[in-house]
């Protein structure tokens, strides 16, 4: 069986990762022209189209993602009053609360404010984020649980798909972020530096296209089978 199960699903998911790789193509250009001799357009395009930046358009965009995904849950339900669907409303609304309010950063911020000691050899923000990451966790699977018990076939197929995806940004977003500021702080050259970012920030974008593709998709079958 595929993974997305339908052709709007998969209409949708090639039109986000068009997007998304158009977004990190446009970042990687802008970069180098900074990287090649600063000027005031350069630095006004690397503004607008960085991937790392949470004002720039891709990250806007990232945050249309989660709404999007929200929405289909909730005309899920309505359509089709499973109440798995309301799980999926609120895993993404969890997942959109911390994109755009920042949780995990925010903890680890508190971390480094109360001096709380790193663990691992990690230092406090690192420490801290893992921490805010963990709390998100329980939130979404808590979610998550509720949409497995309180669903059919389909909706709990789709919920194994989302944990993959999800899995998918917590690899891209944890270890690699790690990974990124620790390359940036070494200075370790733009290239180098530009290619863990973009496994970072990247990977995230791509797999929450997949996990929004997928609540579509769902949404998708339960709209065919009411119209069937």
């Amino acid at each position: 069986m595929p993974i997305l199960p339908n052709q709007m699903a998969k209409t949708l998911v090639f039109t986000l990762l068009a997007i998304d790789a158009a977004f990190i193509g446009a970042h990687l250009l802008a970069s180098a022209f900074l990287q090649s001799g600063e000027s005031r357009l350069a630095e006004i395009a690397y503004g607008r189209l960085t991937i790392y930046s949470d004002t720039a358009l891709p990250e806007s965009f990232g945050f249309g993602k989660w709404s999007f995904a929200f929405v289909f849950s909730v005309l899920g339900f309505a359509l089709s009053r499973q109440r798995g669907f309301l799980g999926l409303a609120a895993a993404s609304a969890f997942l959109f609360m911390d994109d755009a309010g920042q949780f995990h950063e925010s903890v680890g911020e508190e971390f480094v404010r109360m001096e709380v000691p790193g663990i691992f050899g990690l230092d406090a923000a690192s420490t801290g984020e893992l921490f805010g990451f963990a709390l998100l966790g329980l939130g979404v699977l808590a979610a998550l649980a509720f949409c497995w018990l309180t669903s059919g076939a389909m909706l709990r197929r789709t919920v194994l798909l989302v944990i993959v995806a999800i899995g998918g940004m917590f690899l891209s977003g944890v270890p690699f972020d790690i990974l990124h500021n620790l390359i940036a702080g070494a200075s370790q050259g733009w290239a180098i530096t530009e290619l863990s970012g973009v496994i970072e920030d990247g990977g995230e974008m791509i797999f929450m296209s997949l996990y929004v593709a997928l609540i579509f998709g769902a949404f998708e079958e339960v709209r065919g089978a009411r119209q069937a």
